[in-house]
């Protein structure tokens, strides 16, 4: 067996946003010592800095353009399709090459790389397919507590031990070359938990003592690699863009919005706290979780809860006037999809106003912002995405004041294109900055080293000698370690070699 080994532990959403302070107040030592001693910089996203996009980057090496999830649901007319899974990333993973060279490959929460496609050599799905290979775990590895539950920062730190227990139990028990961690606990901790100085201040303390305790098990032939999908950073308002849209005339409401009928009926988040999450902390403590199916897990998360999250929000799926409305926003973040005839299911703009109609919302969303005195970076998908798969991106993509914004794309019954925060709920959002660490006996030292999620599978690639690619996005990290073994596929050869012969030519 190759003795080289490689750990891609991933910590979900980490930024040094929340690090760096408790690394100045002398809180995260560990932290202190990696930054001070190992290799580590930041690690940039794809644009948006979502999950379903960045996860399948970083291990295909390559944009959404090629690997062919731009949202968590494929989108037409504003109703989401099926919620993305391996399926539908269209490009072979990390660990699939590696299997092709005899490596033994381990799983552990890795978004979007369930149901798995191959015989890895252990496993566990992610946090929404928890399908297991060769082992399964004793607990629910998912949070399975509302963010209002009084029982929620407990079970968040239960769940940090949780999964650097599992770590431990695979250093001692499975043999690998590759192993790749989420630990997805992280990202709720920061969403939801942001303003929260002193619980933010445990959970890192907790994930820097384990972390240490972790890398002083790992032996010389070991690499360890950390990488966040994308950053955090504090909101500040929200942004409703199909309001926006109405407001500019680019939507059309059939009629009025209303409450939704849980509203109607009186279920707001308070009574939602009184009703549901006793409920479900019974659930937590017998154990039961389990036996509760996927699908209603699922509906639960994204029905219920998004409905009463904002009793001044509403579905407007049925409300739309197709005919009369030329672009609409849905999915998450920043995206605008024109309705275009043809691709939409009941377009309105035809292939001739496209290009026009895009042009105008860019100009006037641009103008909004300014007068708003907000920063913002807006993006046409071609200058973003390139792949077979870019007509499935939204139109037009943009990120205002890198998160601090969060752009939603529901609807505000009262009609406000700017609103507040609701501090009892999401706190923080994603940022495109998340963070690098590279540790090992061939990794340089001291050294700061900014890079792209695109990187990290090209650069493991070279780790383990495995020629790369040619239609991979990503660069190999070279300035990373000493004898990275850098090698061309022979499709990368040929096309090396065609290219030179034309330019004699």
């Amino acid at each position: 067996m190759n003795k080289k080994k490689l750990i891609i532990l991933g910590l979900d959403g980490a930024t040094w946003n929340a690090i760096d302070p408790l690394i100045e107040s002398g809180d995260l030592k560990f932290f202190n010592k990696l930054k001070k001693e190992k290799a580590w910089g930041k690690l940039r996203s794809v644009i948006l800095p979502i999950t379903a996009t960045a996860w399948p980057a970083i291990f295909t090496g390559k944009n959404p353009g090629k690997h062919g999830v731009f949202d968590f649901c494929s989108i037409n007319n504003y109703k989401p399709g099926h919620y993305v899974c391996s399926s539908d990333i269209k490009s072979k993973f990390l660990w699939e090459y590696l299997q092709e060279s005899d490596l033994k490959c381990g799983l552990i929460n890795i978004p979007l790389s369930s149901p798995f496609r191959s015989e890895i050599s252990f496993g566990e799905g992610d946090h929404l397919r928890k399908d297991w290979f060769n082992f399964s775990w004793p607990e629910d590895t998912t949070a399975g507590l509302n963010s209002r539950n009084p029982m929620f920062n407990q079970r968040l730190l239960d769940l940090l031990d949780l999964r650097f227990d599992q770590l431990d139990y695979i250093l001692k028990n499975k043999k690998f070359n590759l192993l790749s961690m989420n630990i997805y606990v992280n990202d709720p901790i920061l969403h939801f938990r942001w303003n929260h100085k002193e619980f933010i201040k445990t959970a890192l303390k907790k994930i820097d003592s384990r972390l240490e305790k972790f890398v002083k098990k790992l032996d010389k032939d070991t690499c360890l690699i950390i990488v966040s999908d994308h950053g955090m950073t504090k909101l500040k308002k929200n942004f409703n863009i199909n309001n926006w849209l109405e407001e500019k005339g680019y939507l059309t409401l059939k009629k009025k919005a209303k409450p939704s009928i849980l509203a109607k009926l009186g279920l707001n988040s308070k009574n939602y706290e009184k009703i549901f999450n006793p409920m479900v902390s019974i659930l937590v403590k017998l154990k039961l979780m389990k036996y509760i199916s996927k699908n209603v897990r699922n509906k639960y998360r994204f029905f219920i809860g998004s409905i009463i999250k904002n009793e001044k929000e509403t579905d407007v799926t049925n409300l739309i006037d197709w005919e009369k409305t030329k672009a609409y926003s849905a999915g998450v973040q920043g995206r605008i999809i024109i309705n275009l005839k043809g691709r939409e299911n009941e377009g309105s703009v035809s292939e001739e106003e496209y290009v026009e109609t895009k042009e105008k919302i860019m100009k006037d969303l641009k103008k909004f912002f300014k007068e708003k005195e907000i920063k913002l970076e807006v993006y046409t998908r071609e200058e973003l995405y390139h792949g077979p798969y870019l007509e499935k991106a939204p139109d037009i993509v943009f990120i205002a004041e890198e998160g601090a914004v969060k752009s939603n794309t529901g609807y505000n019954i009262e009609k406000k294109v700017i609103t507040e925060i609701n501090d009892e709920h999401i706190q923080a959002d994603h940022h495109v900055d998340g963070i690098f660490i590279a540790l090992g006996n061939k990794v340089k030292k001291n050294k700061e080293i900014n890079t792209h999620v695109l990187n990290i599978t090209p650069t493991a690639l070279a780790y383990f000698g495995i020629p790369i690619p040619s239609d991979m996005d990503g660069e190999v990290i070279e300035n990373l370690m000493d004898d990275l073994k850098i090698k061309k596929s022979d499709e990368t050869k040929n096309l090396i070699k065609e290219t030179i012969d034309s330019i004699n030519l």
